[in-house]
């Protein structure tokens, strides 16, 4: 299993000297298992450099999962270079939202926000349910837990021949939102991962007057 960051940050993009450590783009992360399939995480404006990578590459069938539908972790799909080319992407559904995931995506393509609508690229998709036991995509398997989050969210564990990658953004452990777990349960969860990646937005003095805005310390 092969993770790659192709954004880490949350609400806008940004740019300049102080943030080429972990650059710039919202979050966008691509996971590519044993067999060399591929599975992205959110569809941040750091998608725009994976899709130049996929098109150089020639990648035609793509995986799609979303941790939520706020705008930071969506609006970089208008701008994924491969949906305007004849591949075939599957997405899996969103149990947490009343849109499906096709709506949420779709949302992100209506004039006059965007000027081509989603009925208007030439990708391919398919959209999938996901159950609450998790599903497979490619050689992974991939199981989901609840996020404390405003308007809720889904974090995940992957999971390829024994080894666990645990990724649970936007997700506050000091305040339970509606539909989220306690501090036990994630704990649990996480439990012999490999890797966690996991929420960390504020220092505790910041934290103390952001406190229910959905982000932990």
């Amino acid at each position: 299993m092969i993770i790659k960051f192709w954004g880490a940050r949350g609400s806008i993009p940004v740019c300049g000297k102080d943030f080429l450590k972990y650059g710039g783009s919202t979050t966008c992360v691509e996971i590519t298992d044993s067999k060399g399939d591929n599975l992205i995480v959110d569809s941040g404006t750091g998608i725009k450099n994976l899709g130049k990578a996929f098109m150089k590459d020639h990648i035609r069938q793509i995986n799609m999962i979303f941790t939520h539908q706020h705008w930071d972790h969506v609006s970089g799909f208008p701008f994924f270079a491969p949906i305007y080319r004849d591949v075939e992407i599957t997405v899996m559904g969103c149990s947490y939202s009343t849109d499906g995931a096709r709506e949420i995506i779709a949302k992100t393509m209506q004039p006059p926000g965007f000027p081509v609508k989603f009925e208007e690229i030439e990708a391919k998709f398919k959209f999938r349910t996901m159950c609450s036991r998790g599903c497979k995509l490619g050689n992974l398997d991939v199981f989901p837990i609840e996020l404390s989050h405003p308007n809720g969210g889904l974090g995940y564990k992957f999971v390829e021949n024994g080894r666990e990658f645990v990724f649970l953004t936007d997700n506050e452990l000091g305040y339970s939102h509606y539909g989220g777990k306690t501090l036990e349960d994630y704990v649990r969860f996480c439990s012999g991962a490999e890797l966690l990646v996991h929420d960390a937005d504020y220092t505790e003095e910041e934290y103390k007057i952001r406190k229910t805005w959905g982000h932990s310390t």
